[in-house]
């Protein structure tokens, strides 16, 4: 009996790290526009079973990073999921047009493997140029 009831919980276990291993990296793009010097990132995110964003790298040069901040989405239930936040804010000696790359890993911060990475690209608009006549 003990040897079928640890068998089922190695297996459970096994099956919930292949199903989160096999989730895509997000890509994305957001757009900066002209005159903005503040953005987010929001990233799904569930605090409750240890994961969390981390940020590996951003573009020291062009952006200064303000925060961190993780909102579940359902309060009132245990073990709800929620979004994590990363703010950023644009050096004042950013010209538009500029892109740049933020990378995150989303993983357990005691275990050293990550199961989802995140690449967000920004692009800081230059301003609309007027037709004139």
């Amino acid at each position: 009996m003990k040897k079928w009831l640890i068998a089922l919980v190695v297996a459970s276990i096994c099956q919930i790290t292949m199903a989160q291993v096999r989730e895509v990296t997000e890509d994305r793009t957001i757009a900066i526009p002209y005159g903005q010097k503040q953005f987010f990132v929001a990233l799904r995110a569930n605090a409750t079973t240890g994961f969390r964003w981390h940020l590996q790298s951003y573009d020291h040069k062009h952006l200064r990073f303000l925060s961190n901040s993780y909102q579940r989405l359902e309060p009132h239930l245990m073990g709800s999921p929620g979004i994590q936040y990363f703010t950023f804010q644009l050096k004042s000696s950013v010209i538009a047009p500029q892109c740049g790359v933020i990378r995150f890993a989303y993983a357990r911060p005691w275990e050293h493997q990550t199961v989802v990475s995140a690449k967000i690209t920004w692009c800081y608009k230059a301003r609309a140029s007027t037709e004139i006549g």
